[in-house]
């Protein structure tokens, strides 16, 4: 079986026991479990659409894409989490911020994905504001876990310690994106969009 295929079968399947476990394990372990499984997914994503694409391994562009790749497929199962939640009739507010960070990263990913082996003369505007747009998720989607474990007392000491796993998670990742878009835009900087337009110039030693 290739590589690829066994990370999304051990992140499905992981996935799952997450979920049948809802009912079995302290409150807040289920959302911690999913989030390992989630992660695993994000990155077997992340490899799927940029670990062959048209671009060199190590470059700027493929590490920006890889990373926003990764974050918006991990957040994914938590978003439809949140939307099964808000259909039973709970309040939720993941269902807006986590729609968003996926939006905001997902985007950015399909820009850079868009562009191949061309970049464009406008490109480093476009990635600043898609950074704008995962910073400002990715500060919404933190808040909205700092809130819960502000605005709700009584909650099961595993859930907390969730809720502070969560906002750190999710800041880290973000920034994580963040740094990737902003560090692929010095490059373009640094070899002059217009000048250059083959990915190959932007080849840079960072890793994803």
């Amino acid at each position: 079986m290739p590589p690829t295929l066994q990370h999304w079968c051990a992140g499905l399947v992981l996935l799952a026991l997450s979920l049948m476990s809802r009912s079995l394990l302290p409150p807040g372990l289920p959302a911690v479990s999913v989030l390992i499984a989630s992660s695993l997914l994000g990155v077997t994503a992340g490899r799927a659409a940029f670990g062959d694409a048209d671009v060199h391994s190590q470059s700027a562009a493929r590490t920006a894409g890889f990373r926003a790749a990764c974050a918006s497929a991990a957040a994914l199962p938590f978003l439809l989490w949140a939307w099964c939640k808000v259909a039973s009739g709970d309040d939720d507010l993941g269902a807006l911020t986590f729609a968003f960070f996926i939006a905001a990263t997902g985007s950015a990913a399909c820009t850079i994905h868009r562009f191949g082996c061309r970049a464009r003369s406008n490109e480093a505007t476009i990635l600043l504001m898609h950074a704008g747009a995962v910073a400002l998720a990715t500060c919404l989607l933190s808040l909205n876990f700092a809130y819960v474990l502000v605005a709700i007392p009584g909650l099961p000491l595993t859930f907390y310690a969730y809720l502070l796993l969560g906002a750190a998670f999710w800041a880290a990742a973000g920034g994580w994106v963040a740094q990737g878009l902003m560090r692929y835009r010095v490059k373009l900087g640094e070899f002059g969009a217009e000048g250059e337009g083959e990915f190959g110039a932007l080849r840079s030693d960072g890793d994803v």
